[in-house]
């Protein structure tokens, strides 16, 4: 005849199970906490602040390119190309303050890429608030200076308006989301340690 294993043996198998996975709940929340400490400590990201970031520097890379292609789309235009060499475009004298005018205010698209990625929480959140709006009132207001806009501009100025008014509307609600998360972490180790509390003796 085969042995039966005794209770005790068997409830003292269930409960080292038990502890086990409660062991397991409870760690998983420290060792996350553990890895945000670690890259505060190195002065490095946290893993939310690097999704974000890499989110809105693809955002600024999209809108970007939308910039420069229409740009080079104008200058296939006949019409806005000898506007070009006459250095009058639509009313407009594109003098070198002009030039150096419009170098400064499309370094804020490119350099938000790079910074997108590198700064922190509050530094990153409020430079694509500030950008993304600064952007879409430029554009916007693009639309009624100088001469009447063709069809490709409004194209573009379409999709460049809607993707830097939405970088604008995501960075500031952007501490919403931060913030509802932490409750969860402390839920989750609050329930792990009334499950160890609940845990029968050995």
């Amino acid at each position: 005849m085969s042995r039966q294993p005794s209770p005790g043996r068997m409830e003292s198998s269930g409960g080292r199970l038990c502890r086990q996975l409660a062991g397991k709940t409870l760690m998983e929340p420290e060792q996350r906490q553990n890895g945000r400490d670690a890259a505060a400590e190195r002065g490095g990201l946290e893993p939310d602040e690097e999704k974000m970031g890499r989110r809105f520097s693809t955002l600024w890379i999209f809108v970007t390119l939308n910039y420069l292609y229409c740009d080079v789309i104008s200058l296939m235009d006949h019409k806005l190309l000898g506007q070009y060499l006459t250095g009058a475009v639509g009313g407009v004298h594109i003098t070198r303050s002009f030039l150096l005018g419009s170098a400064i205010l499309m370094e804020i698209p490119i350099g938000m890429i790079v910074l997108s990625r590198v700064l922190h929480y509050r530094a990153n959140r409020l430079a694509n608030v500030a950008a993304g709006t600064i952007m879409t009132v430029v554009q916007f207001a693009s639309l009624f200076f100088g001469a009447s806009p063709t069809g490709y501009y409004i194209f573009f100025s379409v999709i460049e308006i809607a993707c830097t008014a939405f970088i604008a509307w995501y960075a500031w609600t952007w501490r919403g989301q931060a913030l509802r998360h932490r409750p969860q972490r402390t839920s989750a180790r609050n329930v792990a340690d009334d499950r160890v509390a609940a845990l029968p003796p050995r």
